[in-house]
């Protein structure tokens, strides 16, 4: 139930973000409009704050100002695409998984939706803007080893570069999604040479 009111509150977000853009918006302004009550709205914007579409907003001093929330790059994506929320096999204990709203379970998200993107792109989206050079580099690292694995175990296909930004640059590697096997990311196992599929509760052998 609660996948399917957070779906419904998605919805209401969107409504109450237009027809002037705005990228924050209140626990009972969305109350007013969802016809739901404030546990089922503070559940569903959790299970969305959960997915990377919503950020709690902060004072100044790192304390959460209550019923305040902020609309993410990915949440402004997940509307306007459509995506329908889903909560995904829950699996078998043991088995391997990518920590919640970790980087590379954002990216995985975000190429379910746009099908194709380049290491930059996908920063670019998940990344908070003000990010130290240490943390993007970081990010980039993350995000390359992760697409490789994903290449080798056949859930992406390489495209052309993207056009060079600069006279010295080769341009950014896109990558196509071709394998999507639900909401779950893809879990890398190096040391077995195989990528762990959450959602399917098997391993596919990764081809270097």
């Amino acid at each position: 139930m609660t996948i399917w009111t957070a779906q419904k509150v998605l919805g209401v977000i969107q409504v109450l973000m237009s027809p002037a853009p705005r990228y924050f918006v209140k626990h009972g302004a969305i109350m007013a409009r969802a016809d739901l009550s404030g546990r089922q709205v503070a559940a569903a914007c959790t299970k969305l704050v959960e997915h990377g579409y919503l950020k709690r907003e902060t004072y100044a001093s790192g304390k959460v100002k209550p019923g305040c929330y902020l609309v993410t790059k990915l949440g402004l994506i997940a509307m306007e695409d459509g995506t329908t929320l889903s909560s995904g096999p829950q699996g078998p204990t043991g088995k391997p998984k990518i920590r919640a709203n970790s980087l590379r379970e954002r990216a995985w998200r975000v190429l379910r939706i746009r099908r194709k993107a380049s290491v930059p792109e996908l920063a670019g989206l998940l990344l908070d803007a003000g990010t130290a050079d240490v943390e993007v580099e970081r990010a980039h690292n993350n995000l390359s080893k992760y697409l490789r694995h994903l290449v080798h175990a056949g859930y992406l296909t390489e495209m052309r570069r993207e056009a060079p930004q600069s006279l010295t640059s080769n341009g950014a590697k896109r990558f196509l999604l071709v394998r999507d096997t639900g909401p779950l990311p893809p879990v890398p196992q190096p040391a077995l040479k195989k990528v762990f599929d959450q959602n399917e509760g098997k391993q596919y052998g990764i081809e270097a």
